[in-house]
């Protein structure tokens, strides 16, 4: 009796060690760059996986979504047990990798990691993605070649320096109009009291 207690446990034994070994067979993913929930300045180039144990190349796959939907990426590569996947991007937001891989005991394995990038570089924006940093030739126009005014800046100056130079010529007019009128006024009463003078002289005349 004690016999068949002992063979049973033992099976039972074997059987645990067992579902252990193949359990541990499955690759299991060890760490990502980036990190899954990370924030960042700027898209990164590539998303990484690294995992327990070596990957089969052929049966190795990444898909990714963005704020504009899934993105049309690049086969991913393989070496050992890292999977790397090369990024192009749409937009500043949320990213989401998703990864699925065969295991060494012919098991599926996926999981998702997903991202933020505030800026995209222009290098990995997608056909069509939307332009988020200007480019040369835009700061050139907003700031001219060496940081001077724009030539729009520049005519708005021209155009303000111009109307204060026509205001000032308008004012000055305006002053010698008012002093020709006044010296004309002058001039036609002192030639009144004259004309009045001589006549009072000629009536006292014998």
């Amino acid at each position: 009796m004690w016999k068949r207690i002992f063979a049973a446990a033992l099976t039972g034994l074997v059987g645990t060690l067992g579902v252990s070994t193949a359990a541990s067979a499955h690759a299991a993913l060890l760490e990502t760059s980036p990190e899954d929930g990370a924030a960042l300045d700027a898209a990164p180039e590539t998303v990484t996986f690294t995992f327990n144990e070596d990957l089969d190349p052929d049966n190795s796959q990444v898909g990714a979504s963005g704020p504009d939907g899934d993105l049309d990426l690049a086969e991913p590569s393989v070496d050992g047990n890292t999977l790397t996947q090369p990024m192009t991007y749409t937009a500043p937001g949320e990213y989401t990798v998703s990864y699925r891989v065969l295991s060494e005991d012919g098991h599926n394995v996926s999981g998702t990691i997903a991202f933020e990038a505030e800026s995209i570089p222009e290098a990995l924006r997608a056909d069509g993605g939307e332009d988020t940093e200007p480019t040369a030739e835009q700061s050139e126009t907003a700031e001219g070649p060496d940081g001077e005014a724009s030539p729009s800046e520049e005519s708005a100056s021209d155009s303000e320096g111009g109307n204060g130079m026509k205001n000032g010529l308008l004012a000055l007019l305006g002053v010698v109009v008012v002093v020709a009128i006044v010296i004309a006024f002058v001039k036609i009463v002192g030639g009144r009291k004259n004309d009045g003078g001589g006549d009072s002289g000629s009536e006292d005349s014998p």
